[in-house]
């Protein structure tokens, strides 16, 4: 490397500082000074509460510093805190029980955000708490989305706001329709699930629908996972509830709430979102993220399985390294032409030469629950599905969870359903080769239907952004991948 022209490098006998008695190479210049790798922070004191920390701990040095690196990157993908409490929830009964509870125990406010909230007898139940929470003081709002709530009554939503609860209907089909407005094509719907009781949240994959409900509050079609979460973030998932007040264009406005306190022995806990018009998709990165370096395993269980590219390729590469894979879909959707579409698109992954990919699907109910486990230490629970929809248009919210036991209880979930043969069954890719041409021919039919249904070109929503996003993934997934062997010759200045 030449420096005889660099003036950085070229001794000034006028300043005090230079030492006349320091070394110089050959050509009277200073030689060259190698600069040490950064040394990463001890993993003892990467987090500052102990049930983190003991799960960081817990995994081999390796490992440690992968996660070490992973959830700092993942910290520029929204708001994060530790001291939570949090709950797993798979009980249709249990979770609307809770969630009926915490309402009824709110003194200060209750914020419901749903995207079905249907006219059954379960959600006149709602209807009734929310009214309560009124009429005691709290300040109380309800947003729910035009198509799927469509079905709601209409002397509900009166009898709500004479009692002063605020009621907002996302994206309605015409502007002005019971005082909305709309903002955008009729595909871009609020899919987020999130519940705000005082310090208690809700998040997670349930609505408020007969579906939803159990034998006692429901007629079990579905089956779902909610989280109850206590903790600084409740106040992160207030935030995420404000953004989707702000995208629905009405004169409602909510100021931030105030930050609960931290519990003592609480895990690590990061809120995601997902909105499509403010380009964000905090969701979609982590997940991608998180599954591309997957080093011991991946458990995902999710509904509409038509994972965008960026998703696709980060499975099919994990799928490629040998990392075990389990994939829990519905065989029993609420979509018509939905699991022959899945079906076709899964043996993508089961052809890959040298997978331990294995593929499940849920025959009694439909699976409605959307959670990811990546190497039984952090785990991803929220609204957003493996699908098209989630990924380019809705509004979705999640949270991702850094505990092992959290993780643990989601990993049980999952593999309970998934080797049920009462209730499952596997598909592999000589079962798939066994089906008859015609069957294989309508799985791709669905598939190729499902998929253009799911192309911005056929909502209005515009392709470009979507497309500078990809570049940008890939980029980032590159740097990623190949951080340290960039980083090393990056500092090795002498070689040309």
């Amino acid at each position: 490397m030449d420096v005889s022209n660099n003036k950085e490098y070229q001794k000034d006998e006028s300043d005090p500082l230079v030492d006349e008695d320091r070394p110089v190479d050959a050509d009277g210049q200073p030689p060259l000074i190698t600069l040490p790798l950064p040394v990463p922070v001890p993993p003892e004191c990467f987090f500052g509460s102990s049930r983190p920390r003991e799960t960081l701990l817990a995994l081999p040095l390796a490992q440690q510093h992968h996660w070490q690196r992973l959830l700092t990157s993942f910290q520029a993908y929204g708001r994060h805190s530790e001291g939570n409490r949090v709950d797993v929830l798979d009980d249709g009964d249990q979770v609307l029980q809770a969630m009926l509870e915490a309402i009824c125990a709110a003194r200060t406010r209750v914020w419901l955000e749903s995207y079905i909230f249907d006219g059954s007898k379960l959600a006149e139940r709602f209807v009734d708490a929310l009214v309560d929470a009124a009429h005691r003081g709290c300040d109380t709002l309800l947003l729910i989305d035009y198509v799927g709530a469509f079905s709601i009554k209409s002397r509900w939503i009166d009898r709500m706001r004479k009692a002063g609860v605020a009621v907002i209907v996302f994206n309605p089909a015409l502007p002005g329709l019971d005082g909305s407005k709309s903002i955008g094509p009729l595909s871009y719907r609020d899919h987020r699930k999130i519940l705000i009781a005082d310090t208690t949240a809700f998040c997670g994959s349930i609505n408020i629908s007969d579906d939803a409900g159990g034998p006692l509050l429901g007629n079990s079609r579905f089956y779902d996972v909610h989280m109850r979460l206590r903790g600084p973030c409740v106040a992160h998932l207030a935030d995420v509830l404000r953004d989707s007040l702000a995208e629905a264009f009405r004169d409602v406005w909510r100021p931030p709430i105030d930050v609960p306190e931290e519990y003592e022995d609480g895990v690590y806990v990061q809120v995601l979102e997902s909105n499509i018009r403010q380009g964000r998709r905090q969701i979609m990165d982590a997940l991608s993220k998180a599954t591309r370096q997957a080093q011991q395993s991946i458990e995902l269980t999710t509904s509409y399985f038509y994972p965008p590219g960026v998703l696709r390729r980060a499975l099919v590469s994990a799928s490629r390294r040998g990392i075990p894979i389990s994939i829990l879909l519905s065989g029993n959707s609420d979509l018509l032409g939905d699991v022959m579409g899945s079906t076709h698109l899964v043996k993508k992954f089961l052809r890959v030469p040298g997978n331990q990919t294995r593929v499940h699907f849920l025959m009694p109910q439909h699976m409605h629950a959307k959670h990811t486990v990546v190497d039984g230490v952090w785990s991803c629970v929220g609204s957003f599905n493996w699908d098209r929809y989630s990924a380019r248009r809705n509004l979705e919210v999640a949270v991702s969870i850094f505990d092992g036991q959290v993780a643990s209880q989601l990993s049980a979930l999952h593999h309970r359903k998934a080797h049920n043969e009462k209730e499952c069954y596997e598909m592999t890719w000589e079962r798939w080769q066994r089906q008859s041409p015609l069957k294989k021919l309508i799985c791709w039919f669905a598939y190729c239907c499902v998929r253009l249904t799911g192309k911005n070109v056929s909502d209005g929503l515009s392709n470009t952004r979507q497309k500078a996003l990809v570049r940008r993934a890939l980029i980032h997934t590159y740097l990623d991948e190949r951080a340290a062997k960039n980083l090393a010759t990056g500092m090795m200045w002498g070689i040309q």
